[in-house]
């Protein structure tokens, strides 16, 4: 939930921020916060820390 708000976020504002920063900074500005996100996910978010794809399947599957 929280990266999907962030990258809207971050979606949202992207044409303004070119417009004020130019192309090449802007992008260098998105680079950073996607990077930001997925550190996010990495170190941060604990549902999935550890467990394989296969047990995560396993433990969300509804009989």
């Amino acid at each position: 939930m929280t990266q999907t708000g962030l990258f809207e976020l971050i979606c949202s504002y992207l044409l303004h921020v070119i417009a004020f920063l130019g192309g090449g900074w802007s992008f260098l500005v998105f680079f950073i916060c996607m990077c930001g996100q997925l550190l996010w996910v990495l170190k941060i978010m604990p549902e999935t820390k550890g467990i394989p794809l296969a047990e995560m399947s396993d433990l969300l599957s509804v009989e």
